[in-house]
């Protein structure tokens, strides 16, 4: 099932961030509370955290923030996590995820790094 996040899978998705930079590692420090920070950010009207959850078991999750654009009047969403355990769920995700930049007529342009 694809749904908002809440506060409570807020841990399930620092662990699904902390997996998708472990698999293929950027040259980074992993700073879990920075990222529950960021998750926590993005439960905000504005931008966008949603979850796949299977046998209420948070599997996938998709974080995007809202901001001023660089180049454009409008707004940008940039996409600071997408991943899913489960095959399938991702595209689900992102589906979900397309859905809502489209229905935002602000945003002028979404940024996703695969």
């Amino acid at each position: 099932m694809i749904r908002k996040a809440k506060p409570s899978d807020l841990s399930a998705i620092v662990d699904l961030a902390v997996t998708s930079v472990s698999i293929n590692p950027f040259p980074v420090k992993i700073d879990r509370a920075a990222m529950r920070d960021t998750a926590e950010q993005c439960l905000q009207p504005a931008h966008f955290l949603m979850v796949s959850e299977i046998d209420g078991v948070v599997v996938g999750a998709v974080a995007a923030m809202v901001q001023p654009s660089f180049w454009y009047e409008k707004l940008q969403c940039s996409v600071l996590l997408h991943y899913s355990t489960k095959t399938g769920e991702w595209a689900k995700l992102m589906r979900e995820f397309s859905r809502w930049v489209k229905s935002r007529s602000c945003i002028k342009v979404a940024i996703l790094e695969l």
